[in-house]
């Protein structure tokens, strides 16, 4: 973290304690990327409503499937891993999510112990791959960082999710374009950053992207 954001431990997130004006000064720097978001959001403003006019006339008359869609989000605790997964067996869990922030690779080894755990007890992982500022700012750190991830962590996992929480400017990301450069790192072709290949397709989960991204992002 920065010295603008700072680890809260009983949130488990980055907290912002830079002063009102300085967050008014920074966003208005990134003010076009907000505009391009407004535009394209504009641009679609229509056939969106249209769809959801269709979708909301169709509740409550057409039943859906869900096919267990939820699952729950844990965190390694040194020296408790065995009591988390006892826990979760006893609630029945069979889907979890695990984060595994940038900043942390010298815990790399823990992080890939308890997806083993959790893969023996028969549960589920999808792996949450963090950013910060220091990403953002040097791209090949991400590169190394999602290499590093995907050498140790294929077959170890169902899915793993580039990416977290992008539109905030906690996790490092002042506007799409941003992100973009992060999502970069994943173009196929082989080199940095490639992921490998259980990894791809429905394994990949990128954060939904607005069209100003879509069009250039790979």
């Amino acid at each position: 973290m920065n010295e603008e954001f700072r680890w809260n431990p009983l949130a488990d997130q980055p907290h912002n304690v830079a002063p009102r004006g300085r967050r008014f000064r920074r966003h208005f720097r990134y003010a076009s990327g907000y505009l391009n978001l407004a535009g394209a959001n504009l641009r679609r403003a229509i056939p969106v409503l249209r769809r959801y006019r269709r979708l909301r006339d169709r509740m409550y008359r057409t039943p859906f499937p869900f096919r267990d869609p939820f699952g729950v989000a844990v965190s390694p605790s040194s020296g408790r891993e065995e009591e988390i997964i006892a826990g979760l067996s006893d609630l029945g869990v069979s889907r979890t999510l695990f984060r595994i922030p940038s900043w942390e690779r010298d815990r790399m080894s823990e992080f890939q112990e308890f997806a083993e755990r959790l893969q023996g007890r028969g549960m589920d992982a999808v792996v949450a791959l963090l950013q910060n500022r220091e990403d953002v700012r040097d791209p090949s750190r991400w590169r190394d960082f999602l290499n590093e991830v995907f050498s140790r962590f294929e077959g170890r996992c169902s899915a793993f999710e580039i990416g977290h929480a992008w539109n905030r400017t906690k996790w490092g990301v002042w506007d799409f374009r941003e992100y973009r450069t992060l999502a970069r790192a994943l173009r196929s072709g082989g080199g940095p950053g490639r992921p490998p290949d259980r990894a791809r397709g429905d394994r990949l989960r990128i954060p939904p992207l607005p069209s100003p991204v879509e069009s250039a992002a790979f």
